[in-house]
């Protein structure tokens, strides 16, 4: 029995560490509210592109631009956070005995 708890036990976080590395594969885009700044984040966290409108740059000075990318990147990462979220609770739902799940 204990062998069988273990077993399951390292099934539970090889899954885990899977999942993990297929939030990498997940790239979510966030934009501003006219799209001068978007945003492209894997569900892991880690940004991997920023683009400016170059229309808005012309006109846009730095505080304006500094907010802009501060609020863009903190929603980017606020989807990354729920979609990582429902992907962890997604694979710890196959874990769970049947009526244990989320």
């Amino acid at each position: 029995m204990l062998d069988g708890l273990m077993g399951k036990m390292q099934e539970a976080q090889q899954k885990m560490e899977e999942a993990k590395l297929k939030l990498n594969d997940i790239i979510l885009t966030e934009q501003s509210s006219r799209s001068e700044v978007i945003i492209k984040i894997t569900a892991n966290k880690e940004i991997k592109d920023i683009s400016l409108n170059e229309n808005f740059l012309k006109d846009v000075d730095k505080e304006e631009l500094e907010d802009l990318l501060i609020n863009t990147v903190n929603s980017a990462i606020k989807q990354a956070e729920q979609k990582s979220e429902i992907e962890m609770q997604s694979i710890a739902g196959t874990m769970l005995p049947p009526g244990m799940g989320f």
